[in-house]
């Protein structure tokens, strides 16, 4: 699951015509079903909002990826109806026509997608069921993803982020609780999070309605989450010295918008 034979390192693109530009960018699915980009202009800034797609009204997650590592961002959609698709970018702007990578049954799992794998350069999917079992889906390109090895048991969160809280070098998870407690699940690059107690990180998040990991929204190599509250506000949390530091107010309108992953 986590040693692939070959690994895969993206080429260096110009993406400034491109959907999304970079990891750092924040995107949004309004009340129309449009997807809406916000660039990154740096220091937690984002630039003027811009449509980059539409019919993702009955979208349950849309999450940006750079699936296929071939340096443009692509869209990875969870849809109502079950299905997993594929929108892969274009460097010189837009998307390309989807791709079926599931049928039926991905509505039921609550997903996160990142580079979970150390070995692997390419992203995977982590998928918690409705029984509390965790799933780890290896990226098989543009093929049927049925594939999946167990990683843990017990389980409970209504929504996962994958992002190395620690700045250790492995992606984490983060299990946003009903309760509103976040949980942390460290990873060790290979599909078992590492064998620990499991830290409650913060609480309080009983309102958090999305949450997107953001890469040199600070500075280069920083990371964070971008949270979008109840009370349609967005925040970020930088998470560059291994731990959650105090939020900043993300400005712009988010009346009716929520976070793609």
């Amino acid at each position: 699951m986590c040693d692939p034979a070959v690994k895969h390192m993206p080429p260096t693109l110009n993406l400034a015509n491109a959907a999304i530009n970079s990891a750092a960018d924040l995107v949004t699915i309004n009340a129309s079903g449009q997807l809406i980009n916000r660039p990154s202009t740096g220091n937690r800034t984002f630039g003027a909002a811009k449509v980059i797609g539409s019919g993702f009204g009955t979208a349950k997650e849309v999450f940006t990826t750079d699936w296929d590592r071939d340096g443009a961002y692509d869209l990875l959609t969870q849809w109502a109806n079950g299905n997993l698709t594929l929108h892969r970018g274009i460097a010189t702007g837009g998307f390309q026509a989807p791709v079926t990578l599931g049928s039926g049954g991905w509505e039921t799992l609550t997903l996160a997608v990142g580079g979970w794998c150390a070995n692997n350069r390419l992203p995977q999917v982590v998928a918690l069921d409705t029984a509390g079992n965790l799933y780890l889906y290896p990226n098989v390109g543009l093929a049927d993803m049925s594939l999946r090895t167990l990683m843990a048991s017990g389980v409970a969160a209504r929504k996962l982020s994958m992002v190395d809280y620690d700045a250790d070098g492995f992606q984490d998870l983060l299990a946003i609780r009903s309760d509103g407690g976040v949980q942390l699940y460290r990873g060790a690059g290979t599909p078992a999070p590492r064998v620990e107690a499991r830290l409650t990180v913060d609480t309080g998040w009983t309102d958090v309605t999305g949450i997107r990991p953001l890469r040199d929204v600070t500075a280069l190599n920083s990371t964070g989450v971008a949270l979008r509250r109840a009370n349609d506000v967005v925040q970020y949390w930088d998470l560059s010295a291994g731990r959650l530091a105090s939020p900043s107010n993300i400005t712009g309108s988010w009346a009716g918008q929520r976070l793609a992953q």
